[in-house]
């Protein structure tokens, strides 16, 4: 698995989200880039771009209190959580449909 982490591009996504929580909108706090389809049950989609959200640590607890750690997250928990579509909802769509259709 540490493998897989280190194929992470934290550096590049944090830099695309501008170091800010999609959710939240805060500067402040640590940022998490966290899976959007968990990576424990949809690893081709592991180092997707699209599959990547800057969110600060509050929120990521938040997110993971509601939805579990180990459980089967997906596109349609975060925006439920969100309460908004994600911005690149359709690339990670497109991606998704490659992967796993």
């Amino acid at each position: 698995l540490q493998d897989y982490r280190d194929r992470v591009p934290t550096k590049l996504i944090r830099n695309r989200d501008a170091s800010t929580c999609q959710n939240c909108g805060t500067k402040n706090y640590r940022k998490i880039v966290h899976h959007i389809f968990d990576f424990s049950s949809y690893l081709k989609l592991f180092d997707e771009h699209s599959n990547l959200i800057t969110l600060c640590e509050p929120c990521h607890k938040n997110f993971h209190s509601i939805y579990s750690h180990t459980g089967s997250n997906t596109l349609q928990d975060l925006e439920s959580w969100m309460g908004k579509d994600w911005k690149y909802r359709d690339a990670l769509l497109g991606a998704f449909e490659r992967h796993y259709k």
